[in-house]
């Protein structure tokens, strides 16, 4: 959990709560087990902030759980952005993600490129750690990368 922008220690309640209360209840966003090609759960992935008006949507809650073999999650991610674009009609796809995550290289890998890094700036509560955006932050230290989908 130390990549995303909210830190927090994940519990299967907190994880319950989320699904039902974030994820079920939203018409802009879509979640998505990823299963093996032996039907073993290895993670998952999704959309998120769809505009289903301006075609706007966002890669989010890609997560590997499991074991599986490798390509499956770049794989899986271009499957997901190509449904986006010709399944649900979405044209601008995007990813956010920290610049001291790995996942940036995973990102670029499946067809993103980096248009945009805003520094953040980190800020603990009793709920744990978020990462704001900060226009005014130091850019030498950990931003929030955008990248877009181009296939």
């Amino acid at each position: 959990m130390s990549s995303f922008l909210t830190e927090f220690v994940a519990t299967e309640e907190r994880t319950t709560r989320w699904l039902v209360e974030h994820v079920g209840l939203s018409d802009a966003k879509i979640l998505f087990m990823y299963d093996d090609v032996n039907r073993i759960p290895c993670g998952y992935m999704g959309l998120d902030f769809i505009d289903w008006e301006s075609g706007r949507g966002e890669a989010d809650a890609i997560v590997r759980t499991g074991d599986g073999p490798k390509g499956f999650m770049t794989e899986g991610l271009r499957t997901l952005m190509r449904w986006a674009e010709n399944g649900l009609g979405l044209r601008d796809l995007s990813v956010r993600v920290r610049s001291d995550n790995d996942a940036l290289r995973f990102y670029e890998r499946a067809g993103f490129r980096q248009f945009r890094a805003m520094p953040l700036v980190r800020h603990e509560d009793a709920q744990g750690t978020r990462w704001i955006e900060e226009p005014n932050g130091d850019p030498r230290g950990i931003s929030l990368i955008y990248l877009r989908w181009e296939g």
